[in-house]
């Protein structure tokens, strides 16, 4: 199927084919949020260094929201086009979108990645741990462990890993696991990391539902290996 259509047609089926093809006639609605990178090195090559493409997080985009990028680019006649998954994304288009050079934008300089300070104050020999228990009914599944080593130990367990998935974000029922410098951090700057004490040999854990004992025994094979 071609452009040679007109807009109604463009807009049901845009320029695919289905002849010869067995798959779904609209596209899935992918309801996962986060995507498993096959090992650390996928994920520095994509997050990092910007080299290997590949779906990472719903805000980013998913295989659903590619198709429709495709299909309004289609109907406007342009080369591409851009839908968001959250307001702040659009926010930000539309500041950057609307300043030019010698502009000013105020902003604070510790945004989203810094939000996630990796307190582990449930912990009882942290500094916080008697606020927080006065503050809290509870504590948190977000914790940090620090590996000896540096970076390369801290991927090799990550890599070890075989029920903690190696995926960003937090709070799924699955436990999921990522090296902060790599990941959520991999944008900032080795002052901006020092400043906000994140170290290479960081691993954060977002801890789901699975069984306390399958996580641990998960997690002590993996290090057993560095």
């Amino acid at each position: 199927m071609t452009a040679k259509y007109r807009q109604a047609t463009l807009a049901i089926h845009g320029d695919e084919s289905h002849q010869g093809k067995s798959e779904p006639v609209t596209i899935p609605i992918y309801q996962s949020s986060t995507y498993v990178f096959p090992d650390t090195k996928a994920m520095e090559s994509c997050m990092k260094q910007g080299v290997q493409k590949q779906h990472v997080y719903v805000r980013y985009g998913n295989p659903a929201q590619d198709q429709l990028n495709k299909r309004l680019a289609l109907l406007e006649g342009s080369e591409d086009a851009l839908v968001f998954s959250s307001g702040m994304a659009a926010i930000t288009n539309g500041i950057l979108s609307a300043v030019k050079k010698g502009d000013e934008v105020l902003a604070v300089a510790t945004l989203y990645g810094q939000t996630l300070n990796f307190l582990r104050e449930g912990l009882p020999d942290d500094p916080f741990h008697p606020i927080a228990r006065k503050q809290m009914k509870g504590f948190g599944g977000v914790v940090t462990a620090v590996v000896e080593g540096g970076l390369q130990e801290a991927m090799r367990v990550v890599d070890s890993l075989k029920i903690c998935l190696n995926a960003t974000s937090l709070g799924g029922v699955e436990t999921l696991v990522s090296i902060p410098v790599i990941s959520s951090h991999a944008w900032q700057t080795s002052e901006e990391l020092e400043l906000a004490k994140i170290l290479p040999q960081m691993i954060r854990f977002s801890v789901g539902l699975e069984d306390p004992e399958d996580i641990i025994a998960d997690c002590d094979q993996a290090l057993a290996g560095i």
